[in-house]
């Protein structure tokens, strides 16, 4: 178990500062870097098959060259608030985040982001590979990015539970845009785009459920 705020001060000698996490568990309260002078001055964080649970907001610097998150395997990050770096590259990574999610540049491969707050939450736009909405958000809406477009390759997956909330899809897209085979789960889209090249691979519509369209299939 360790406390961390923030990365180590740079010494003008140092090129990286780095939290290996690797195949370890580290837990923290929170995790912040800045922006560094120049590109030959990264802070890196790495996870092979461990865990990293941060009980707050990790708040990276947002230059994709000087800050990163970087999977080399299936590993797992857990930040309870926001998510905010430069560069996260997912790899075969479980990715749950209680805020918000904005890394600059975010590379799926074959991960899983999972919006598994219970406040109100945005899904922002990128191209993920599994994309799960989860947990019980009572009164809270989850808003899917408005004007955006939100890229699935793989599973969506949207099980979050409500009282008087709900899903808001105003002005929304999303792209089943995988190669392989998809299923397209019941749900109630603004725009739904499937797209990509399939050769022998199926798309399935859910035998189960509606799928409503609000606007353009």
């Amino acid at each position: 178990h360790r406390d961390l705020h923030s990365f180590p001060t740079r010494r003008s000698s140092d090129l990286n500062t780095s939290l290996n996490v690797n195949d370890g568990n580290v837990i923290c309260t929170g995790l912040s870097s800045t922006n560094s002078g120049n590109n030959g001055r990264d802070c890196k964080v790495a996870i092979a098959t461990g865990t990293l649970t941060v009980n707050g907001n990790i708040s990276m610097g947002n230059n994709a060259v000087r800050n990163d998150i970087t999977f080399s395997d299936a590993g797992t990050l857990t930040v309870t608030g926001n998510l905010t770096t430069g560069t996260l590259v997912g790899n075969a990574a479980t990715i749950n985040v209680g805020g918000t999610f904005t890394p600059t540049t975010f590379t799926a491969n074959t991960s899983t982001v999972n919006y598994n707050g219970t406040g109100a939450q945005v899904v922002s736009a990128y191209n993920y590979h599994n994309l799960t909405i989860s947990e019980n958000r009572t009164t809270n809406n989850i808003t899917l990015v408005a004007g955006g477009v939100i890229g699935v390759a793989n599973v969506f997956d949207p099980t979050a539970s409500f009282t008087t909330g709900n899903y808001v899809i105003t002005n929304n897209t999303i792209n089943f845009n995988g190669t392989g085979a998809q299923t397209i789960p019941a749900f109630n889209y603004n725009n739904l785009t499937i797209s990509g090249g399939r050769t022998t691979n199926s798309v399935t519509l859910a035998n189960t459920g509606i799928i409503g369209v609000a606007y353009t299939f």
